[in-house]
């Protein structure tokens, strides 16, 4: 099990918009994991503030939630 808060609430907590360094922080390690498993013909097809978890420690987002994927 992965220790942390969701992205969702991490945004509620933060009480006014991220900047644009945080967002292309946050992003990347996202964007880098959609390229491998769309090379593996695998879409999230749910992808939500929800279903990104920020792990302890690192705040590295993590995606959740694979039950949609095709």
């Amino acid at each position: 099990f992965y220790e942390g808060i969701t992205l969702k609430q991490k945004l509620k907590d933060m009480g006014a918009p991220p900047n644009e360094a945080w967002l292309l922080e946050l992003l990347e390690p996202l964007t880098e994991a959609l390229t491998v498993i769309h090379a593996e013909q695998c879409f999230h097809r749910d992808i939500a503030p929800d279903n990104v978890i920020l792990l302890k420690g690192t705040n590295r987002p993590l995606l959740l939630d694979f039950g949609a994927a095709r």
